[in-house]
Order: structure tokens, then C-alpha cells, then sequence
């Protein structure tokens, strides 16, 4: 079973920049080495580190794309002239040339090769790779389209048309179901995420707890609250940090792991300007920046609380998950289809709505307060989730949607 998987080419893969999407992948590439129920090959961006971690993964092919220079330059050009204009800045870079690049070279590639299967994850501009009539009678029915957030509005429908679908959700499905009406419910098929549970279920010592307090220069008998994820409005950052502000506790920390474009060391506007507004709490915020992926289940393991407050409808969502497992009480939003992975029985959830800033300072107090009762809740969720999103599920549910 030749089986090729395109990455959405703008984080690497291995995820060594991290990314849900692209971790995702490596968890189907993680399992299918054990296994081996695929001739797999991968397609993603050059990356000297990603190379590197490729050489462990010996029944994969993998294929790097190397960015020509002149991508990169009217690229960068673009953006630039964009700001000056409209005054304003995407929150990640467009990168139009090189998405050209990547398609042409896509085309190349399927063309000089034979396979059964071709999965385009999640970037709808891997799409336009059907407007070649013949791409698209070679693999007619072959094509699958891994769909991980909302439909881009400027999408080519018709080559969507053409693909089964893959969905993360029933919120997800019907999203599609919206946009490209009726009949394209008969090619989408659910996929729900897995995940390694098995890293996040890992305790720290108390001394290694101490130890990575003092890293932090957090004081060994503060109590954490936790957010993880990307520095974006959609998180639902500064509604966090609103509540906290409202919290009178000295004696709790707010942990913000994570950064505005996953393993990128650039800072965002909107980074900037929330702290900025909450100069005044710096001594009791902590921001790490981005942390390897491999590291993040340590920084669980550190929190009393974890909150993930989308703002958003979050089609899935992966840290909610991955708290859950590490046995840390958890607080989020019911939004998207976060309520079909995390089930209400096992998290504080609540709607997005005028009360979200209270909501959260209110759960984030009686969960300190009442903390026994809210770790046996989280015990019999990690348990849970432990069991029903696993790597072997998502690996055997990819397989049996690509080849039944």
C-alpha cells in the first residue's frame, strides 16, 4: 500500500518545531514504523533539524522541499509592502511564491510516481494541485483531504469536490457540510486526533519539580495555573489573564507556555500589547516562550490547574487532551468540537459569552479550594482519554478509512 502524505510544508516535519498538525503526522509515521501496514513516504519543508530526526524513521521515505531564495525574498517583500499599506500584519507570513513552488513541485512528484493513496493535510492550497486534469483522472478516488480546521474561504471548492475528506469532528463535518452544501456528505469521513498518551502520562519526582520551579523562578510551594498553546487572540490568552488579574492570591502563579508562530522565536503585536496591558502582574506571569514537544508533558505536571479558554470554535483542540491525560484538572470553553473529545463530565466548561472572564477566575478558585475532588475527576479522565485516543487508534482508523 503506497501511501504519500503532503504536510502543509510550512513547519517541518518530524515536528521539531512543533505544530498539532504536524505531530499528528509524526504520531501516523511513529506507528506505521512498528507496524509497517504502509509503503509510506512524506513530503515536508527542508529543515537541517528535521532532516537529522528523519534518519530514526528507517521505513519512511521522506522528501524535503528546500525554499528557493528568491521565495523567501518577494515573499518577505510582499508582506512588507502589505503593512505599509493596510497598516496592519498577518499573523503568519502568506508566503504565496513559495506555496506556488511547493504545488509545481508537488505535481512532479505525483506524476513521476505511482501511488494508492494521496493524503494533502489540512493547507487548502494543496488543492490547486487538481486543476491539473492530469493529476486528477491518475489518482481519481485516491485523494483524501485531512481537514483540521475551518474551510479557508478562498479554497477551491471544486478540487475539494473531487477528494474524500477527512474530519477531526461532527463540528468540523458540518462546517463543510455548510460551505459545500448536501451532497459532499457522502466523501467526508470522521478521523478523530490520538496522540502519544502514554509521554504525557509520565510523573515528575519532587525533586525534579523543584528543579524546574527554580528554572522558572517559581517558588517551590506556589501553586500553577497553566495555559499552553499559541499566543493568538483565538486562545483566549486575554481572557485568561483578565481573570487572573481579578484573582487575589498571592500565593498562585500564572504559567504561559508557549509563543505566537510555534517554534519561531518572532513575537506578535498582539503578544506585545497583552504584556504590556498586564505589566503591572509580571512579577506572577511566567512566559517560557516555545518549548519542545517532547518537553511540554514536565510543564504539566508542574500545574495545580490547567486553563484553554478558546475564544473560538476550535474544531478539535490537542493541549486540552494532552492536560487531561497528565491527570491536571482542566478548564475550557464548549466550542467547537471540544465537548465531543473532552466530554462535559470530565472538564469545566462553559460558553463563550460576556461572563467568560468571570467564569474562569470563578473555576480556576473553586477548583484550588476544592483540589481533591477535582484530581479524582481528572484521574478517571485521564483514564478516559488514555484509552480512546491513543497513536494505534488514529494510525488504525487512518488506515481503515484509506483502504476499506
Amino acid at each position: 500500500m503506497k501511501t504519500i502524505i503532503v504536510s502543509p510544508c510550512g513547519l517541518p516535519i518530524p515536528a521539531v518545531k512543533g505544530g498539532a498538525v504536524l505531530t499528528l503526522i509524526e504520531s501516523i509515521i511513529i506507528q506505521n514504523e512498528i507496524n509497517k501496514k504502509m509503503e509510506l513516504t512524506v513530503i515536508g519543508v527542508h529543515d537541517k533539524e528535521a532532516v537529522e530526526k528523519s534518519k530514526k524513521y528507517k521505513n519512511t521515505n521522506f522528501i524535503f522541499i528546500k525554499e528557493p531564495k528568491i521565495c523567501k525574498i518577494i515573499d518577505n517583500l510582499y508582506e512588507k509592502i502589505y503593512i505599509k499599506l493596510s497598516h496592519k500584519q498577518h499573523n503568519t507570513l502568506k508566503r504565496y511564491l513559495w506555496k506556488l513552488y511547493v504545488i509545481s513541485y508537488l505535481k512532479k512528484i505525483l506524476k513521476k510516481f505511482d501511488f494508492d493513496k494521496v493524503v494533502l493535510e489540512n493547507s487548502g492550497y494543496l488543492l490547486n494541485i487538481l486543476k491539473d486534469r492530469n493529476i486528477a483522472k491518475k489518482y481519481d478516488n485516491k485523494i483524501f483531504y485531512h481537514l483540521h480546521n475551518d474551510i479557508p474561504d478562498n479554497i477551491y471548492i471544486n478540487g475539494l469536490k473531487k477528494c474524500k475528506i477527512l474530519s477531526i469532528s461532527e463540528y468540523l463535518t458540518k462546517k463543510i457540510i455548510s460551505v459545500c452544501g448536501n451532497e459532499i456528505e457522502k466523501n467526508i469521513f470522521i478521523l478523530k486526533n490520538g496522540f502519544n498518551c502514554e509521554k504525557f502520562n509520565k510523573e515528575l519526582t519532587k525533586d525534579e519539580k523543584i528543579e524546574l520551579k527554580e528554572k522558572l523562578q517559581i517558588e517551590k510551594d506556589k501553586k500553577i495555573i497553566l495555559f499552553a498553546g499559541r499566543i493568538t487572540p483565538e486562545k483566549g490568552i486575554k481572557e485568561l489573564l483578565e481573570a487572573y488579574e481579578k484573582i487575589d492570591n498571592d500565593n498562585v502563579v500564572l504559567l504561559i507556555v508557549g509563543s505566537h508562530n510555534f517554534g519561531a522565536n518572532n513575537t506578535s503585536n498582539f503578544e506585545q500589547n497583552i504584556k504590556t496591558k498586564f505589566e503591572s502582574l509580571k512579577e506572577k506571569i511566567k512566559f517560557t516562550g516555545y518549548i519542545d514537544y517532547d518537553d511540554m508533558w514536565k510543564y504539566y505536571k508542574l500545574a495545580d490547574v490547567a486553563v484553554f479558554p478558546s475564544t473560538w470554535e476550535e474544531p478539535a483542540g490537542l493541549t486540552m487532551l494532552e492536560a487531561t491525560v497528565a491527570k491536571i484538572p482542566v478548564i475550557t470553553t464548549i466550542s467547537g468540537g471540544i465537548p465531543e473529545y473532552l466530554l462535559t463530565d470530565y472538564a469545566t466548561m462553559f460558553h463563550i459569552d460576556d461572563e467568560i472572564v468571570n467564569n474562569i477566575k470563578n473555576s480556576i478558585i473553586e477548583i484550588l479550594e476544592n483540589k481533591e475532588k477535582y484530581i479524582e475527576r481528572a484521574i478517571k479522565a485521564s483514564k478516559y482519554i488514555g484509552e480512546k485516543y491513543t497513536e494505534e487508534n488514529l494510525y488504525n482508523n487512518f488506515l481503515e478509512l484509506l483502504y476499506k
